[in-house]
């Protein structure tokens, strides 16, 4: 090439190549601080959009989990009111089976049914009072306003609005006109019953053990009352057990996601940082290459004189 000063060639070239340098530092740079690969668009734009909806789905998989976890925790809360009251079933026997000894008199049985009849009062306000969130657990559908008419609470599980993705979770009424004819068989009216003036619930029911052949009789009865609340609080720890395997198969869903998604989006903090380290020593040689660029000009100089 000739000597000329009016277009320095080499050093356009060089300050073409220190302007790249400095350009691919400073996203490198940008990237080691946000520890993210796609700051922008530009920086991959297929990339950005598969990620965006891989965060999209984590996102509903980490609310997915809160409501299972929601639902764990009411069918706890539920299962954990109903162990409370089987646990008052055995005090009723005791009860009744005391009542049905022939050698006590009409005091002594008094003094057992108004124990009886506490304890059934205490079912109706557990009944009327526990909650979860405002939920109604054990009230049924006329207490309720948060169930449907047939008495299920739908807990949504999954992260689409297909049945396959709800369960339904059944609100139990416990009051005791309903559980105590539920669990014998027996109407209300039944003279194995008695109406309770020791409970608030207007249609309140206790055993009556005021007798002793009426007190013999409703020994099997109130351990057909304990079998029913054994036998939903089986249902209870089925639906739970199917939300822990729900949580666990969501959470494996999630972390295959995030993986996926962190090798779109995350920086490789070493690869970048040796990127920087190259791209930093060629920004400083082309510096250099573009100062001795600046001075070959000079040279005419010297032909001149």
């Amino acid at each position: 090439m000739g000597m000329i000063i009016r277009s320095n060639i080499p050093s356009l070239e060089a300050k073409s190549t220190l302007r790249k340098s400095n350009k691919k530092s400073s996203e490198t740079m940008e990237k080691l601080a946000s520890g993210v690969k796609i700051n922008k668009a530009a920086d991959d734009a297929s990339g950005l959009s598969v990620s965006k909806k891989m965060r999209a789905q984590i996102t509903a998989l980490e609310t997915v989990n809160e409501n299972n976890q929601d639902g764990v925790n009411l069918v706890q809360t539920t299962e954990g009111y109903m162990s409370e009251i089987q646990e008052m079933t055995s005090r009723m026997t005791e009860l009744a089976s005391k009542a049905a000894n022939g050698v006590l008199d009409t005091e002594d049985r008094d003094a057992l049914q108004d124990e009886m009849d506490e304890l059934c009062a205490e079912i109706d306000r557990m009944a009327s009072t526990a909650n979860f969130n405002g939920v109604k657990l054990l009230g049924g559908e006329r207490s309720n306003p948060n169930v449907a008419p047939d008495s299920v609470l739908k807990l949504q599980i999954g992260d689409s609005s297909t049945s396959s993705d709800k369960v339904a979770m059944r609100i139990y009424d416990f009051h005791t006109d309903k559980l105590l004819a539920s669990a014998t068989g027996l109407p209300t009216n039944s003279d194995k019953f008695k109406k309770n003036e020791a409970s608030p619930y207007n249609d309140a029911i206790s055993f009556n053990i005021s007798d002793q052949d009426t007190a013999i009789e409703n020994v099997s009865n109130i351990r057909e009352l304990c079998n029913e609340i054994s036998s939903i609080r089986s249902d209870y720890g089925a639906l739970q057990n199917r939300l822990d395997y729900t949580i666990t198969n969501f959470s494996s869903d999630h972390t295959n996601l995030t993986e996926a998604e962190s090798r779109i989006t995350d920086t490789d903090m070493a690869k970048g940082a040796i990127g920087l380290t190259q791209h930093n020593i060629m920004g400083q040689a082309a510096q250099a290459m573009l100062s001795q660029a600046n001075v070959e000009p000079q040279n005419v100089l010297d032909l001149l004189r």
